[in-house]
């Protein structure tokens, strides 16, 4: 068979038929070839065009209508996973618009719970949120009172309606609000038979008994647990994945704003104590200064007394002294022995006597004047213009009983006049400390001889006021604490360490001055105090 195959196949007288099955459709030529009984082939060949027609579904309108069906099926295909891919998206589109919109919904909600830093506000914010997010027929919060071993449940809200404030223990692990706190695990059961899977029995609830659905979510910030959340619905199933996502991060938001609200009211009662404390200092501060100002007052009114009496013994010497020598004269008056001598000596002793007495009466008084005007600018604080060289010699007159029976002396250096507008009771007050500092500390109490030194410099606009000595001096850490208050080296012998602390707050705060200290252990001290020669009265 030319065009199928190229051999020959022969058959006997027996079988004259041969068999092509699976021909292929196509043109062929069959070609036959005879033989004798002898064996010899016939020259002559039968040829004969065979066509082989193809089946129905080997023709190619068959196949052209296959592939076209295929070709359909595959656009339809195409065109369905088109569809799909077109519905994912739009469902992914559609949930990343939800998401993005939950997550700028829970910043906007996260930015009203964490914005008030009141406790109350804060417990109201989450639960108007929640509410208006998801199906809240219940809601508790529970802040745990680790102290008392207690989760104490501020606000907790059923079909609307508040319910007074109540607690758990943590010993009693029945309770989901303690399991969810003691685990720092999250609960969500969607019937309240699995609660079971949580505890081992189920416990009467004080809120929701009515409740199938409940989540519980731990309050935690960093590490630390702070208490829990609930939120409860009367129907089984009620909340879905997404609802417990969006809880989980209303409660991260809730942890961080009950955890400000407490460092708040921590800070506001530290606050209040420190207040309490500072304004108890205060008042102490102020009964200490005025204690020490009566002291100094007190000190001022024995050296006073002191000096007073000497003027006064010999003036009531003196007038005793005369009236006896009246008494005398009068009995020889009266018995006719009064001689021209006698009475001559009489009025030169009277004469003697009276003048003894004015002179030591005049020296009392003016020690009286002094005090008493030392004593009126330090208890009545009047802005005044004063000559302070004179001023200062007035109290150091009064001062002066505080070194009479020492062998220290005080020397001054002042211009004629320097007038400025101060209170004269603060400028008492810092020379009188000063001058008391140097005789206990410089001079042991009096006991080392040694000079005081004061001298005022004065400029257009300020006065330089030195006070100066060469006693004692003061090491390095002394010098550091000298203005401090309640800082003494002879708190033994009765030191309160407020002298020089009051000087140095008259002087910066009353006064509106400055006060250095120079000194070195064993050279003196030495004060340079700048005052403003004009001081305006304060508000």
């Amino acid at each position: 068979m030319t065009g199928y195959d190229e051999s020959w196949i022969q058959v006997d007288a027996s079988k004259r038929h041969i068999t092509y099955t699976r021909l292929p459709p196509g043109q062929y030529q069959l070609r036959i070839k005879g033989t004798n009984r002898k064996g010899q082939w016939s020259e002559h060949q039968i040829n004969m065009s065979v066509t082989q027609l193809p089946a129905w579904y080997e023709t190619l309108w068959f196949r052209i209508a296959c592939i076209l069906l295929l070709a359909a099926l595959l656009y339809l295909a195409y065109l369905w996973r088109i569809r799909e891919l077109t519905q994912q998206q739009i469902a992914l589109d559609e949930l990343v618009h939800s998401r993005t919109e939950n997550i700028s919904m829970l910043g906007t909600i996260g930015k009203d719970i964490t914005s008030t830093l009141d406790l109350s506000s804060v417990l109201e914010r989450v639960y108007k949120h929640v509410n208006e997010l998801m199906v809240a027929d219940v809601f508790v919060v529970g802040i745990l009172d680790e102290p008392n071993q207690r989760i104490s449940c501020q606000l907790a809200i059923e079909k609307g309606q508040k319910l007074p404030a109540f607690e758990y223990a943590l010993s009693d692990t029945q309770r989901p609000a303690v399991w969810c706190v003691t685990h720092q695990k999250a609960l969500w059961v969607n019937q309240i038979s699995e609660l079971t899977r949580y505890v081992n029995h189920i416990a009467p609830p004080v809120s929701g008994a009515e409740s199938e659905s409940l989540i519980y979510l731990p309050l935690i910030i960093d590490t630390r647990i702070i208490g829990c959340l609930t939120v409860q619905s009367f129907q089984p199933h009620a909340f879905s994945d997404n609802d417990v996502q969006m809880l989980r991060t209303i409660a991260n938001y809730t942890a961080i704003a009950l955890a400000n609200a407490d460092s708040v009211a921590q800070l506001e009662s530290t606050f209040e104590q420190l207040q309490t404390a500072h304004e108890d200092l205060k008042v102490t501060q102020q009964q200490l200064v005025q204690q020490e100002k009566m002291a100094g007052l007190g000190r001022l009114v024995s050296g006073v007394a002191h000096e007073i009496n000497t003027p006064l013994g010999i003036g009531i010497t003196a007038g005793s002294y005369a009236s006896k020598a009246l008494s005398e004269c009068e009995q020889k008056l009266a018995t006719g022995k009064l001689t021209k001598d006698n009475l001559e000596q009489f009025m030169a002793l009277l004469k003697e006597s009276l003048q003894l007495l004015e002179s030591n009466l005049n020296r009392a008084a003016q020690l009286v004047k002094n005090f008493k005007q030392v004593a009126v600018d330090q208890s009545i604080e009047e802005l005044s213009t004063i000559n302070l060289p004179d001023y200062l010699n007035d109290v150091l007159t009064s001062l002066h009983p505080k070194w009479k029976h020492t062998q220290v002396s005080v020397q001054t250096d002042f211009p004629s006049e320097a007038r400025m507008s101060t209170y004269p009771g603060a400028i008492a007050q810092i020379l009188t400390n000063l001058v008391d500092n140097a005789i206990k500390h410089g001079f042991d109490e009096g006991s080392q001889p040694g000079t005081v030194s004061i001298s005022l410099t004065v400029s257009e606009d300020q006065i330089i006021w030195v006070v100066s000595d060469d006693g004692a001096g003061m090491s390095e850490d002394t010098l550091g604490k000298v203005f401090e208050p309640f800082y003494t080296t002879r708190r033994s012998n009765g030191g309160t360490g407020l002298g020089m602390h009051i000087v140095f707050n008259i002087i910066t705060q009353k006064l509106k001055g400055t006060i250095e200290c120079h000194s070195e252990a064993g050279q003196g001290c030495r004060y340079t105090i700048v005052l403003p020669n004009t001081l305006e009265r304060a508000e």
